[in-house]
């Protein structure tokens, strides 16, 4: 816990800070080659991310033939073969333009100019493609019973892992797999806001919150959205005698650290339902009232020299 000196309002003098947590993501490689070398290189780059050798893993990559005996809800990667039969000088190359959905969170930051992908088969998917070329899906989403993606590329007949999109794809894919692991989403959260908590396996029936005012006990679900106490406090999830996880709730005032339109002058203390009060105004900055007096008399002497030089 931080604290600051007393002052008038004592409500955001302390701040609970308990230490982030980290979620480390097991990755499983099943590749093989030149392929297997080229995700073992992206990955060491990662943090938090462990390379195991066999299942289980929260994230397994591979090809598909090797991710579909892979128990329900698995999180794959998946890329060719996609059939055991396939051949390896199947396939078209593309070189763009491609069509990428650039909203979706596993794309952000993804470019592909310059990138020659080779796309060994032709997927056919009820689901929106992520990257396309033309009619031929090149990123899908993984269909039930696994999460993920399915990835139409031959890692050994591109130039993808050589760009710079290469990391910053497996950056995107391994957090958006953080965020099913269990745990809250964060762990400093805003007072009167919501977190969302994700619980693993418990013997259970029930988890307990227990915080500065009082403890409550809520039924046992995977995913718990969590309503926040209005007053700064350290908050407690346990499962019976077992402590899950620890937040911190802090003091957010929303005004306070808004900027826009701040200037020079004292800010007066906001009124709960009044947001006008407290606000800066700039009809009440003396600083705002002196500079128009100066202008105005400077304009005023401007036009009184003026008329006296043209008159006759």
């Amino acid at each position: 816990m931080a604290e600051l000196p007393e002052d008038a309002l004592d409500l955001d003098n302390r701040a609970f800070l308990p230490p982030p947590l980290v979620k480390p993501v097991r990755c499983l490689n099943l590749h093989t080659g030149t392929a297997r070398a080229l995700v073992d290189r992206v990955l060491s780059c990662l943090d938090h991310v462990v390379v195991v050798s066999e299942p289980p893993a929260d994230l397994s990559i591979g090809p598909s033939t090797a991710l579909r005996n892979l128990p329900d809800g698995s999180w794959i990667f998946a890329f060719s073969p996609f059939e055991e039969d396939e051949g390896k000088g199947s396939g078209t190359t593309f070189l763009g333009p491609y069509t990428i959905d650039a909203r979706h969170p596993l794309l952000e930051s993804v470019s592909l100019k310059g990138v020659a992908w080779h796309a060994p088969a032709e997927l056919t998917s009820d689901a929106v493609p992520l990257i396309s070329c033309g009619a031929t899906a090149l990123l899908l989403p993984a269909e039930a019973p696994h999460e993920g993606y399915v990835c139409n590329l031959d890692l050994e007949r591109t130039n993808l892992p050589r760009t710079k999109s290469w990391p910053v794809l497996f950056y995107n894919l391994v957090g958006l797999c953080r965020t099913t692991l269990p745990g809250p989403d964060r762990t400093i959260v805003p007072a009167g806001g919501m977190v969302t908590l994700r619980l693993p396996s418990l013997d259970s029936a029930t988890v307990s919150v227990k915080g500065g005012d009082g403890e409550k006990t809520l039924d046992y679900r995977e995913e718990i959205y969590l309503d926040l106490p209005p007053l700064p406090q350290l908050m407690e999830i346990r499962a019976g005698e077992t402590k899950l996880y620890t937040l911190g709730v802090n003091w957010h005032d929303p005004e306070e650290s808004n900027l826009r339109g701040l200037g020079s002058g004292i800010r007066r203390a906001g009124v709960p339902g009044r947001p006008e009060v407290g606000r800066y105004s700039r009809w009440a900055d003396p600083l705002f009232w002196s500079l128009g007096t100066v202008l105005a008399a400077t304009l005023f002497c401007n036009w009184y020299i003026t008329q006296r030089r043209a008159a006759p």
